[in-house]
């Protein structure tokens, strides 16, 4: 929630990002590099768990999607652009890492780490709950009670199941430890379907 002071420690985030350098640029997607980004893409997406469960459980996925573009789309903005409190908090989140994370990154890979959420959002459509990878991501993070996650557990075998999955791969899906291997097709696929969140005009 939005309180007054809490933005005294913010710092813009173009301030905080470096350039994006050629290399950088050739990085499509964070798929099969989560590991790689993991001390940006936790907190995000643990602020989004916590957020949905502690503060707002009104908010659906398809919500979730809008406010996640408006901020890729408004990394430069200070914070008294945004005035959905979801935002704000999230870009003072993002700054706080920013700071305190010892890797630098730059403005494409930040923008990456959020394409990468929206792209497990849609992975999640399956589940055919509107809060679908909400309710998963808190399952993740351990935050539901044993009913919540059992339904939720639920409806992720049954999109596993319905897309012809293996058992391995439905605990994977479940979060839970699986030696699952994906075939070369199944991620050549996965990594072109990601890539197309790396923009800014993907609609869902």
């Amino acid at each position: 929630m939005m309180e007054e002071g809490d933005d005294d420690l913010f710092v813009n985030l173009y301030d905080l990002l470096e350039e994006d350098s050629e290399k950088i640029l050739e990085i499509k997607s964070l798929y099969q590099r989560e590991e790689e980004y993991v001390m940006f893409l936790g907190p995000v997406e643990f602020f989004i768990a916590n957020y949905y469960y502690h503060e707002n459980r009104k908010l659906s996925d398809v919500k979730l999607t809008r406010h996640l573009r408006n901020v890729k789309r408004n990394f430069d903005k200070d914070l008294e652009f945004f005035s959905e409190d979801f935002e704000w908090q999230l870009m003072n989140l993002l700054s706080c890492v920013l700071q305190n994370e010892g890797r630098k990154i730059s403005r494409h890979e930040l923008g990456l780490v959020v394409g990468y959420v929206l792209w497990s959002i849609d992975n999640r459509k399956c589940m055919g709950d509107k809060r679908g990878y909400l309710k998963w991501i808190c399952g993740f993070f351990g935050i539901l009670n044993e009913e919540e996650k059992t339904e939720v557990d639920d409806l992720v075998e049954d999109c596993g199941k319905m897309f012809g999955k293996s058992e391995d791969v439905i605990k994977s899906m479940k979060g839970e430890d699986s030696d699952v291997e994906f075939n070369e097709e199944e991620t050549r696929l996965s990594r072109i379907d990601s890539e197309s969140f790396a923009g800014d005009d993907v609609e869902g």
